[in-house]
Order: C-alpha cells, then structure tokens, then sequence
C-alpha cells in the first residue's frame, strides 16, 4: 500500500502553528484573546466569528502538540476515504 500523506491535515496544522507563533511570540496573545470561544462575549455581544475561529487557537505547545497528532491521525485515516476538502469542513 502506497504511504499517504494527508494534504488538508498537514495544511490545517501549519496554520495551527503560524497562529500560535504569531500569537505568542509577536501579538502577545492578542489573536488568542479575540479568537477564543468565550461564552458570554459569542452571546451577549453577538461575536459569532469565535465559534469559526476557536479551533485554530491554541493555549501551548502541548495542547498544539497533541492536536496536532490527532488531526494528523484523523486526517491520513480519513483524507484518502473522503476528498480533502471535505476532511477541512468535517474540521
């Protein structure tokens, strides 16, 4: 069986990590503070963009580490099933 390397995944964890080094290192955690999902701020002040952008935030580089993994897993088990763009909106 032919190795395959899952495209989408791949792409989705390196905007995983741009996000999270420019957050971190050049924002100081200002993308993280508007991204995040936050109740009170998706419901009361009506910030319905933190439901699309909280999975790509991450708080560090464990949590990024272990996401990472899965979304990496995840995506060679269901990139090569299912077309790639479908994996990115299953995401």
């Amino acid at each position: 069986m032919k190795n395959y390397y899952p495209k989408m995944a791949i792409c989705l964890i390196s905007i995983f990590l741009i996000l999270f080094v420019v957050d971190s290192f050049i924002l100081n955690g200002l993308l993280l503070q508007w991204g995040t999902l936050n109740k009170e701020k998706l419901f009361l002040n009506n910030q319905w963009w933190r439901v699309i952008t909280s999975p790509f935030f991450h708080t560090g580089i464990i949590h990024i580490l272990i996401n990472s993994l899965a979304i990496y897993f995840t995506g060679i088990l269901l990139e090569s099933k299912i077309r790639s763009i479908w994996f990115c909106w299953s995401f």
